[in-house]
């Protein structure tokens, strides 16, 4: 699983979002946007941040702005899912403690229902990301040809623009991949994938 996520990330394809000058994007599950460092106003420049993130081992960044966020959050919903109960029983427990030992404003589990369950929902997604960004650093340090490919297509890899979309290929086709881009909103995010997508059936 962990070569598959890896693989379909790194080799992918990549979307920009657009924000003021003064206004920062926001951050995602906790890791703030930094456009400086890692700035993705063109194809080439996301691919650069994404070699840089993982240079970097800035996995936490790559998995939260740098990868195709739709991806991300898929993955980050099917875990999380998996983990709200686990995540309720533990702060179920820990509403019961703060009842005997009061505790201070942010760190208070809600009492109400409502405010409950989403301090849950948002806990187990906070647990979720971390889980994948490890995954996706586990399967970088087991595959470290996965680097030195994103960094031969940012080397020797013609880029393509299409509007919206994007493509890096090696010359000549060498390998049969690419990695692929679309634009969002003004930034680039990696995709996952590793070839166009199909035509549709007419």
């Amino acid at each position: 699983m962990r070569k598959t996520l890896a693989v379909t990330i790194l080799l992918g394809a990549v979307s920009l979002t657009a924000w003021g000058q003064d206004e920062p994007p926001p951050p995602r599950y906790g890791v703030p946007a930094n456009l400086d460092l890692f700035p993705q106003d063109s194809p080439k420049a996301s691919l650069t941040s994404a070699v840089k993130a993982v240079e970097k081992e800035r996995t936490d960044y790559l998995a939260a702005h740098l990868i195709d966020p739709a991806f991300i959050d898929r993955k980050v919903e099917e875990r999380a899912g998996l983990m709200q109960k686990e995540v309720a029983a533990d702060f179920q427990a820990r509403r019961e403690a703060q009842a005997r030992n009061p505790v201070p404003g942010e760190d208070r589990i809600p009492a109400d229902p409502k405010g409950f369950d989403e301090a849950v929902r948002r806990e187990a997604a906070r647990r979720a990301f971390r889980l994948v960004a490890r995954d996706i650093r586990g399967t970088l340090d087991e595959n470290p040809d996965h680097l030195n490919d994103l960094r031969r297509f940012l080397r020797e890899g013609q880029f393509t623009d299409a509007g919206d979309t994007a493509s890096a290929a090696l010359r000549g086709g060498q390998g049969g991949r690419s990695v692929h881009f679309r634009k969002t909103d003004g930034r680039w995010y990696v995709q996952d994938r590793m070839r166009p997508e199909p035509e549709p059936k007419k």
